[in-house]
């Protein structure tokens, strides 16, 4: 009750400051909470800047210095860099120097203030150390935008790289060095795009797209055009002479101007990089480039001309099947059909020819769309290089049209801050709508931050907290989200009724400020600030530095000392799950999916489940007799046992029967509609709409196990409290803990292994960005079903962390096995036939052996149990989605050479082919099964169709190889000791 007293002020006092902590927004907060679009959703500006920022500077918060001196700048700029930089240089947050990027992009000082790491020093020397400066002749950790441009080396380098590349020729050094070259012009490349400096490399997609449709091969859009046009014209040739001359010279206009665009772009880039004579254009546009405005010409007039194609073409098709509606509900031209090849449009004519007529037609019509759907495509990526900052949604009905098929086109619903700022009125007018007040008030605010109104205030500080404030504030408000999505209805120009156009929209639809409920787009702002899976690490560290300090206790008879770190530990240990499971639950929150869509999470969970583990196995003799109470008065009980006079059974029943409701409200949310938006409804009839009666009962098995077992769990430490403080005297209480605590003690040992895997774990994701990237990224469709991303994959992962707590106390069981020393006695015992007394030899294994192998045991059947359950499930799943329970690939065979390994260890124990040794060599020999089956497949083998959840991993077979010898060699080193030992002695029935 103490505890209570202390415990309530505390937290009514953390509550109160976290409110108004969150009423007060600071003018950071401001900014850094602004929705962004990035990487197909929507996401704070912290996400975006935290990643973008990484994959520029190398982390998302760089220390950045001065450049060196002697490198050439105006003198404006190396000024303004001396007002950004210290002379000691600083380091920047992620949010902070974005912004500065943002604001500084007129000053140019970006441009010469080193970002760009170099983690080599042979290549840091080779390539840029001649270039480092008079009076400082170190090779450089870091290089800018200047140093990359004017380096003859690196350019020569680059060179040499692209060519090695298409040639096939890879030499060791070279292709250590192409590999940094390589990652420096990604690196540049994406700063240049982001920040407006220079077109080079920054208008590949557009080019790519124009190629698309002005190219000589086949997919090329114009050539469809010009091939169904031909088929179509022949039918009429000898009769009409051929297309009409105006249809003619409207589609050698398009091509001529397409060849136009493609000839001046590929001009501009063949340029030297210039740095200086960039600026905006008469017209005070932000970051103009060379040829915009004459490409926004091109543009237009070339979409103009396709529409007249498309209208004419629209109603000859109109004409050949009457009654139906290909034109769009735009202002519409009327075309006189009879004038366009009319003999050909004739049944009479050619009766024998009308079908081929008509498929010709529709063939040329859909050729003549693609055309147009490409041309507005390339028009987009003109202010759109794929990673560029977005921040409102695009009100137009060819962004919505394209955004159906992103495999073809990949438009992002979104206008990037190029569009806002530096577009053209043609553009502007086709695709952001400026009459708008929404997107009026996006470019006065774009305009501010591009014309020095920020840059001069430092960033933290009061006068920044006013201006950002000012500036930002409004672009959270509910009336631009209400102005957004009024323009986006009309957008969608009375195809708001398709569901697709509806998915799009919710999708990509502006949230409206954080107190109005945006609860996704908060949590991710919180998710990464607070950074609780680096607490999940921290505390399991503490947790095997107590836990160590009460187990060496015992060696001084501090027994007072012992018990206090070993409850510290229990503790520690309790934070580290809670800190994941807070973090589990607001990635699923995040991104409305279960928390096990790749690698990254998968491992979290393993953590998550091994302090589970230790926690629950830790404390078990002290709430086993307690939670089996309250499991018993949770239960609904019958009529005749007499609850139904019991007060506190009926306040249980009726807290079950809610928690219940309320468990399968969520599961149902959850599983069926969560990531959609649907209410209840739609979600449960999604959830239960299997075509299969298979995947109908497996769904409501699931469910209603769910609904049996996730009540009680969640009632039962509640009761288990009331019991122990209301239902049992004090002097009871006190006894009860004093019996149970000297054996929890015993299991120090095992909270010291969970713990250790725990903060291993939290090492290895901290320390492998690359191969476990902790971003939220889009999942594969096939996975899309939180149903059985909870079922299948929950399961699999959850006996992964039961085989390596199994294998970490295995490993230690063994390590007592080299090292340790094996009790043993001498017993006397007659001879036969008289003789003399023989002397029998008895060993047994170390006690802590003996004390660890049923809890492996234990372990092992659970593991055993969760992925015969994942795997039977994933079969069904596999059926559900594939149209397959089985395939043979990589990871359904690794998984069932596992499965069947653990039946091996099992079989040999119950045939008492070997007990105890048995089954913790088994225990560790099974974890190399596992490790394959988990990591092996995604980043060795790469072969097979599960390979979800994978990425680059530089040292994969490597780790694979290392993992695999050095668990061998351990196992090997235990059984010869344990071999010798026992050689020639009788064995003592626990081995």
């Amino acid at each position: 009750m103490t505890i209570l007293r202390f415990a309530v002020p505390i937290l009514a006092c953390f509550s109160v400051g976290c409110f108004f902590a969150e009423s007060g927004q600071s003018a950071e907060n401001v900014w850094e909470t602004l929705p962004v679009f990035h990487n197909g959703r929507i996401m704070p500006l912290h996400t975006f800047a935290r990643q973008t920022v990484r994959e520029i500077c190398g982390t998302p918060n760089p220390y950045i210095s001065r450049p060196a001196a002697g490198v050439p700048m105006p003198k404006e700029t190396a000024e303004r860099i001396r007002q950004i930089i210290p002379a000691e240089g600083r380091i920047f947050q992620a949010d902070e120097i974005l912004l500065s990027w943002f604001s500084e992009s007129q000053s140019k000082a970006w441009q010469f203030i080193p970002i760009f790491p170099v983690d080599d020093s042979d290549y840091a020397e080779d390539i840029f150390g001649a270039a480092a400066g008079k009076e400082n002749r170190t090779p450089p950790q870091r290089v800018s935008l200047y140093q990359l441009a004017a380096s003859r080396r690196y350019q020569m380098r680059l060179a040499e790289a692209v060519q090695r590349k298409h040639s096939g020729q890879f030499l060791q050094k070279p292709v250590r060095f192409d590999q940094i070259t390589e990652k420096l012009e990604q690196q540049a490349g994406l700063f240049k795009g982001l920040t407006f400096f220079t077109p080079h490399g920054r208008l590949d997609r557009m080019l790519a797209l124009l190629e698309r449709c002005a190219g000589t091969e086949s997919p090329s859009s114009y050539r469809l055009v010009q091939e169904s046009w031909a088929i179509l014209c022949s039918y009429g040739e000898a009769e009409n002479g051929g297309m009409p001359h105006p249809t003619a010279a409207r589609w050698n206009d398009i091509a001529g101007k397409l060849r136009f665009i493609l000839d001046a772009w590929r001009r501009e880039e063949e340029k030297p990089l210039s740095f200086i004579e960039e600026s905006a254009d008469e017209t005070g546009r932000i970051g103009t480039l060379p040829l915009q405005k004459e490409t926004e010409d091109m543009f237009e007039q070339i979409i103009a001309l396709t529409e007249e194609s498309l209208d004419e073409s629209a109603a000859c098709m109109e004409s050949l099947y009457p009654g139906t509606k290909y034109r769009t509900t735009g202002p519409q031209k009327d075309f006189d059909v009879k004038q366009w090849l009319p003999k050909l449009y004739a049944p009479e004519n050619f009766p024998q020819n009308q079908a081929a007529i008509r498929r010709s037609a529709i063939t040329y019509y859909y050729a003549v769309k693609k055309l147009r759907n490409d041309i507005e495509a390339a028009y987009l990526a003109l202010y759109d290089n794929g990673y560029a900052l977005r921040l409102a949604p695009l009100p137009s009905p060819y962004v919505l049209a394209m955004g159906l098929s992103p495999e073809k086109y990949d438009v992002s619903p979104w206008a990037t801050i190029q569009m806002i700022a530096g577009s053209g009125d043609a553009f502007t007018k086709r695709f952001i709508d400026t009459d708008s007040g929404a997107a009026s008030l996006m470019r006065d605010w774009v305009q501010r931050l591009f014309n020095n109104s920020v840059q001069k205030i430092p960033y933290g500080s009061r006068e920044f907290h006013a201006d950002a404030v000012q500036a930002v504030g409004f672009l959270r408000s509910n009336a631009i989200k209400a102005e957004f999505e009024r323009l986006r209805q009309v957008a969608a120009n009375g195809e708001s009724e398709n569901p697709q156009i509806q998915e799009l929209m919710a999708k990509s639809a502006y949230p409206g400020p954080p107190a109005g409920g945006e609860v996704s787009l908060a949590a991710e702002y919180w998710y990464d600030r607070l950074n609780l899976f680096w607490f999940m690490s921290f505390f399991a560290c503490a947790a095997v530095i107590f836990a160590a300090g009460s187990y060496c206790a015992v060696a001084f008879r501090s027994y007072r000392i012992e018990e206090m770190l070993f409850w510290i530990s229990i503790a520690m240990l309790t934070f580290s799950a809670a800190a994941a499971v807070i973090g589990a639950v607001m990635r699923a929150v995040i991104t409305g999916w279960a928390p096990v869509t790749n690698m990254y999470e998968t491992v979290v969970l393993t953590a998550l489940s091994a302090a589970v583990f230790g926690v629950w196995y830790a404390a078990y003799p002290l709430i086993q007799p307690v939670f089996s109470s309250a499991w018993e008065y949770s239960k609904i009980q019958r009529p005749d046992t007499g609850w139904t006079k019991d007060i506190g059974r009926l306040s249980v029943l009726f807290l079950r029967i809610l928690l219940t409701a309320a468990t399968f409200y969520l599961i149902v949310l959850f599983a069926g509609g969560g990531t959609t938006g649907h209410g209840f409804t739609a979600a449960a009839a999604e959830l239960f709409a299997a075509t299969d009666g298979i995947d109908r009962i497996v769904v409501a098995a699931s469910v209603l196990l769910m609904l049996r077992f996730i009540p009680p769990v969640l009632l039962t430490p509640v009761l288990a409290l009331v019991f122990l403080l209301f239902r049992s005297s004090r002097n009871a209480a006190g006894l009860y803990i004093r019996s149970a605590r000297q054996e929890m003690l015993q299991r120090k040992l095992f909270i010291i292994i969970t713990a250790g895997i725990v903060f291993l774990i939290g090492l290895i994701t901290a320390w492998n960005r690359t191969e476990l990237n902790p971003d939220f990224r889009p999942i594969a469709a096939v996975l899309r079903s939180n149903f059985w991303l909870t079922v299948h994959v929950f399961a699999i992962v959850v006996s992964y962390a039961a085989a390596f707590v199994a294998w970490g106390m295995a490993a230690v069981t063994l390590g007592y096995l080299i090292f340790g020393k094996y009790p043993h006695a001498e017993i006397s015992g007659a001879a036969s036939g008289g003789g003399k007394s023989a002397v029998k030899r008895i060993v047994q294994m170390p006690d802590i052996c003996r004390f660890f192998t049923p809890m492996i045991d234990r372990l092992l059947k659970f593991a055993l149990l969760l992925l015969m359950i994942g795997t039977v499930l994933g079969a069904r799943w596999a059926d559900y989605s594939w149209g397959r329970f089985w395939s043979w690939d990589p990871k359904e065979v690794w998984a069932l050479i596992t499965i069947i390994f653990y039946v091996i260890v099992f079989h040999g124990k119950i045939a008492r082919y070997y007990r105890s040794v048995g089954i913790i060599t088994g225990a560790l020999f099974a974890s190399i099964a596992v490790i394959i089956t988990w990591y092996g497949i995604n980043f060795v083998f790469k072969g097979s169709v599960h390979s979800y959840g994978s990425g680059n991993a530089a040292n994969a077979t490597l780790f694979l190889t290392s993992f695999i010898m050095i668990n061998l060699l351990w196992g090997g080193l235990a059984l010869l000791r344990y071999g010798a030992e026992m050689y020639g002695s009788e064995r003592a029935d626990s081995h």
